[in-house]
């Protein structure tokens, strides 16, 4: 147990790193969403565009594994990697729980909560 909190205690930057990219890129897809900036295929480009990147980091830094260049690639490659996959998930369940009707088509007129004080008579 205690090799494993050092381990963990070596690598805390990379520990941190890690979660902070997810939020971050959950946290521009919603923020982007509320804004209304783009839509259902901009959401999902940003996720591409990072799932691209994942793999040219990934391929740079494969060929150059042997210098401090590589494994600096490599981390970018697994944040990246991280980052699509949030946004992805992100996107999806945005667009699960987002309907494209308006409010009044989406009840059926016999579920709607009627008033009687606001219902128009009829004569």
């Amino acid at each position: 147990m205690r090799t494993l909190f050092s381990i963990i205690f070596q690598q805390f930057d990379m520990v941190i790193k890690v979660p902070l990219v997810a939020l971050l890129a959950a946290g521009i897809v919603l923020i982007t969403t509320q804004m209304g900036i783009g839509n259902r295929k901009t959401r999902y480009l940003f996720g591409g565009i990072l799932f691209i990147a994942f793999f040219a980091t990934m391929i740079a830094g494969l060929v150059l594994l042997t210098t401090p260049t590589g494994i600096l690639l490599l981390e970018i490659c697994i944040l990246a990697f991280v980052a699509s996959i949030i946004v992805f998930a992100v996107s999806y369940l945005i667009d699960l729980n987002y309907d494209h009707k308006p409010r009044r088509e989406r009840v059926p007129r016999e579920r709607q909560f009627k008033l009687p004080k606001f219902s128009k008579k009829k004569n």
